[in-house]
């Protein structure tokens, strides 16, 4: 008999571990597959298989479509593959198979509805009412089928419909980590009823929906009316206006623009196009990846430098998208990729550059800097105004909490007693100096405890607001220390309705600030010394 060594059993263990997370992943991968087979299929048809297998390998081998599917796991590349097929019929005027595609693209992500303007734009300028009631009859049976599975004893119709408005309506929040324009007017995670410009995010979402769909039909309607291919690039101005202007957007949910852009430029061969391919990857990755860097270290993104910055580029990208789309559709304006010169022409323009050198005149006097010009200070005021705008955006306050508590030793704890049930939309925690870790517990008597939260104190985490969402209802939570060595200034619990129980330096002095109504809470326990500290 051989008896296994520890370290064998930890490779096996390992190993399993990597097959169960590439098998989690696998659908996402093949689905990026799949399209990039999409992308050189459409692509030789149009282009050439030269151009073909280039922009299939942009696509495949791009970071932002790695970070979302490889790296991630997540399954937009698998919504996307029905919605591209669905657009993909409606540009070939295969409207019933367009139908199709789009009922299980919506199934498989009720995002796809953002998306549903491309095809009735298509269906009313062929006048393809027969196609679109078959279409419309064939993809709700196919709906109907793969979701009865689910639903039959769940619900049934109603349980589904129950779940796509439970959907549509989740996360109430102006951004869902979105770098998109709201970052830029308050921190990520804002309720959707706070308000800005006098009017609430709830109201902007509806407004800048309305606003995507009057300019998809602007595109649509404007000029050659049946010409579907320009469908791709209706569909990239719904999802980008939504994403950067839209509310509850996820950080994901620009992923199909990227896919859009090339499709638009094989069928329009404008080169902008790809600049803007390029431009959305630099901003996805960042938002992906930023994200998911922050997730995994147990926070939210911070309204950062980099956060502004990738909002502001993203509204740029929006603005310049429009401005393309209003040239090559409207104007019929197209600039292709320019064909590489010629050995002769090469040879004209270095003899052009040589010719216009000439030798320094000698001068015994010190060559003077040259003068600036109107430009040069304009451009330097520029982006001196741009810099301090972004470096004093959302800098902070000049005051921070002066009292602390820093534990000593793991399993410290407290409790706090928010005087009433609550439902609790969100934790605001202020850290200062120091590293560790702590959880927080929730509970509606001070007996038992659930739905622990794990909070990091990290490096870098100094003087700084961390946001936590909890969606709990609680009236009491519990502090434990998992590992002491990090300072706590300030916690502020929130509640839906932007109601704010908050608490300074629980072991010094406690500050409650309440609703109108609420009772007094009653006290903070520390378990450690078994003391109460009397509610202020």
């Amino acid at each position: 008999m051989v008896r296994a060594e520890p370290h064998s059993r930890t490779v096996r263990i390992c190993a399993r571990l990597g097959g169960e997370t590439l098998l989690f992943k696998l659908p996402a991968i093949l689905s990026d597959l799949v399209l990039g087979w999409l992308i050189y299929r459409a692509g030789r048809a149009k282009l050439g298989s030269g151009t073909a297998i280039g922009l299939m390998l942009l696509f495949l081998f791009n970071p932002a479509v790695l970070m979302d599917s490889a790296a991630w796991g997540q399954a937009d590349s698998f919504f996307l593959v029905f919605l591209l097929l669905s657009i993909l019929g409606a540009s070939e005027q295969r409207f019933v198979r367009s139908a199709i595609f789009f009922a299980l693209a919506t199934l498989v992500k009720p995002q796809a509805l953002i998306f549903t303007p491309v095809l009735l734009f298509a269906f009313y300028h062929h006048r393809a009412w027969k196609q679109l009631a078959v279409g419309a009859l064939y993809g709700l049976g196919i709906f109907a089928v793969l979701a009865a599975p689910f639903f039959w004893n769940n619900g049934g119709i109603g349980g589904l419909i129950d779940l796509y408005k439970g959907t549509l309506s989740s996360y109430p929040y102006s951004t869902v980590n979105a770098f998109n324009l709201y970052a830029l007017t308050d921190p990520l995670w804002a309720s959707i009823d706070s308000m800005w410009l006098g009017i609430t995010y709830r109201a902007w979402g509806f407004i800048f929906i309305l606003v995507a769909v009057a300019l998809a039909a602007y595109y649509s309607f404007k000029k050659d009316r049946k010409e579907l291919s320009k469908s791709f690039f209706i569909g990239m101005v719904l999802i980008t206006i939504v994403f950067v202007f839209g509310t509850k957007m996820h950080e994901r949910y620009m992923y199909p623009a990227l896919l859009l852009c090339l499709f638009t430029y094989i069928e329009s061969r404008d080169r902008r196009f790809l600049t803007l391919f390029l431009g959305f990857t630099l901003t996805q990755y960042l938002n992906v990846g930023y994200t998911l860097a922050h997730l995994n270290a147990g926070n939210n993104p911070p309204s950062d430098g980099i956060v502004l910055v990738t909002a502001i580029a993203n509204i740029a990208l929006a603005l310049y998208m429009l401005y393309v789309g209003y040239v090559v559709y409207v104007r019929k304006e197209i600039k292709p990729i320019l064909p590489p010169a010629a050995a002769a022409e090469k040879y004209d323009a270095d003899l052009e550059l040589a010719e216009g050198m000439r030798p320094l005149p000698k001068s015994t006097s010190r060559i003077g800097l040259p003068k600036l010009q109107r430009k040069d200070w304009i451009w330097m005021l520029g982006i001196t105004a741009v810099y301090a705008a972004l470096a004093l955006f959302h800098l902070g306050s000049a005051k921070a909490p002066e009292t602390l508590w820093e534990p000593a030793a793991s399993g410290e704890s407290f409790v706090v007693d928010l005087g009433q049930s609550s439902q609790l939309e969100r934790v605001n925690i202020f850290g200062g100096v120091g590293t560790g870790k702590f959880k927080l517990e929730f509970s509606q008597s001070p007996d038992t405890w659930s739905g622990p939260l794990d909070v990091n104190e990290d490096v870098g985490n100094v003087f700084i607001w961390k946001s936590q969402p909890l969606n709990v209802a609680a009236r009491y939570v519990k502090l434990t220390v998992t590992s002491p060595g990090f300072t706590l200034n300030e916690m502020a619990f929130y509640e839906q309705g932007e109601a704010k129980h908050r608490f300074r330096s629980p072991a010094l002095h406690l500050m409650v600030q309440l609703p109108k109504g609420a009772s007094r809470p009653t006290c903070l326990m520390n378990n450690r010394s078994s003391r109460r500290i009397p509610g202020l």
